[in-house]
């Protein structure tokens, strides 16, 4: 005898009770639930998936499957996750991305420090320059070896020796031509004042006017002497004392011409 419609429903939400509870509830589908029906109710195999039951038993069983989720959800304080079909995708959740931990204060660039580092010596080079324009001609690289990598400080170094040499404000060329010809017309006077140490000669105008007529003032007076005492013999026996010549350098040249 073949079961009626409401039997072959309730066969099967039983069927779908008694997997759900068991321990096998992962292997539960609509299949598995068919086969067992039929097997129960002594139908014939596959006729629960013919076309009038077909879509009826798949319905009835899912239903019953979304029922005890529900129970089952009310019941437990964590909600479990649904049966998912054989066929559903399981969505991959990207991995987060760890933020970076900074120690202390953020790098500067290379770029930029590069751009620093050709400022400076630009700038070095520039004051270099003008300080050649003002007659000073210094190894620079021995000069600012005490500042080591610093540059700021051999910056600082030459605007202060361009400040000391005059050189205030903004340079100029008119400017740096006149501080070259004061510093050689200084070096040159500092030169001549070495030659006249080295030579012993007089500092003074008066102390240079004593030393050139100190030999001749014991001779006038000689001279004098004689002329009070015997006139007529002034010119016989007094040789008159002869000018001193400027240049005793050429004493040669008029010994030559009195040998001729």
């Amino acid at each position: 005898m073949i079961p009626s419609d409401e039997i072959i429903v309730a066969e099967l939400s039983q069927a779908v009770d008694k997997e759900f509870s068991g321990p096998q509830r992962d292997l539960l589908t609509v299949r598995r639930i068919r086969s067992q029906v039929e097997a129960s109710l002594d139908l014939t195999p596959g006729r629960l998936s013919e076309s009038d039951w077909k879509l009826k038993a798949k319905s009835t069983i899912e239903s019953r499957v979304q029922e005890l989720l529900r129970a089952e959800v009310t019941r437990s304080p964590t909600p479990c996750s649904p049966v998912r079909e054989a066929s559903d995708p399981v969505p991959v959740l990207p991995s987060p991305k760890r933020a970076r931990v900074t120690s202390g204060p953020a790098k500067p660039r290379r770029r930029a420090g590069a751009a620093v580092t050709r400022t400076a010596d630009a700038t070095l080079t520039t004051l270099q320059t003008q300080l050649r324009k003002c007659g000073l001609r210094t190894i620079w690289s021995i000069e600012l070896k005490k500042y080591g990598d610093d540059r700021s400080a051999k910056i600082r170094h030459l605007q202060q020796v361009l400040s000391d040499i005059g050189m205030t404000g903004r340079f100029s060329e008119a400017k740096a031509k006149q501080i070259k010809e004061a510093r050689e017309l200084q070096a040159d006077l500092e030169e001549v004042q070495e030659g006249d140490k080295a030579w012993g000669l007089p500092k003074t105008r008066k102390a240079r006017k004593d030393h050139s007529t100190e030999g001749c003032e014991v001779t006038v007076k000689e001279i004098s002497q004689v002329i009070s005492q015997d006139p007529s013999s002034a010119d016989e026996s007094v040789p008159v004392p002869r000018k001193r010549r400027a240049r005793p350098a050429l004493d040669w040249l008029s010994a030559e011409d009195s040998d001729e």
